[in-house]
């Protein structure tokens, strides 16, 4: 899968024309379930709880929903807080076979809050889940040590956020390199 940025925006782009197959529009939606349950299931949390309360202080316009709070905060706020809450209880799903590794779910955050922000149509929100998932397993793919798996969500999240958005072929590709500069984590960190 070795490509630049301008070819992994042609192929993210390539998402608004090809349509996923039924299955994986399914599979998708299955997902996007088990990550609200984890995410709702998680709203008691004291972490949960220290996080509301850092977005409330940090304050932001009103962009983008917090589940299960019934507020709403900036859309990096929401997501920050939506993240936690899907990854608090390590109950999402769970990638080990082979070199695919890692919680790809962590990603339906990213897809959720940025589809909430945009207003986009629940055909596009699985769309997006869909090319997360194909994304984070090729990327998996290619990356070996001293990489940790959640380099791959680096490159994921800017993804699903230019398909979701819309952008154009240039932003996109300055979103991966954005990327690029502070994703990368070594495994030694884990």
């Amino acid at each position: 899968m070795p490509m630049g940025f301008e070819e992994l925006a042609v192929w993210v782009r390539n998402f608004r024309t090809e349509r996923p197959s039924d299955e994986s529009i399914d599979q998708a939606k299955l997902l996007l379930l088990d990550g609200l349950g984890c995410a709702l299931a998680a709203c008691a949390e004291d972490t949960f709880k220290e996080v509301k309360e850092l977005v409330a202080e940090l304050g932001g316009s009103k962009q983008a929903r917090i589940w299960g709070s019934g507020e709403r905060s900036s859309v990096t706020l929401a997501l920050f807080a939506n993240g936690v809450l899907i990854r608090i209880l390590d109950l999402n799903d769970f990638t080990g076979l082979g070199k695919l590794t890692g919680h790809p779910g962590d990603n339906i955050a990213v897809a959720l809050t940025i589809g909430d922000w945009r207003r986009s149509t629940g055909h596009d929100l699985l769309c997006a889940i869909v090319m997360a998932y194909e994304l984070y397993g090729r990327l998996q793919d290619q990356i070996s040590a001293p990489w940790d798996h959640v380099t791959a969500s680096g490159f994921v999240a800017p993804a699903i956020t230019g398909f979701l958005m819309d952008l154009d072929m240039a932003r996109m590709s300055h979103a991966f390199a954005l990327s690029a500069v502070h994703c990368p984590t070594l495994g030694a960190i884990r």
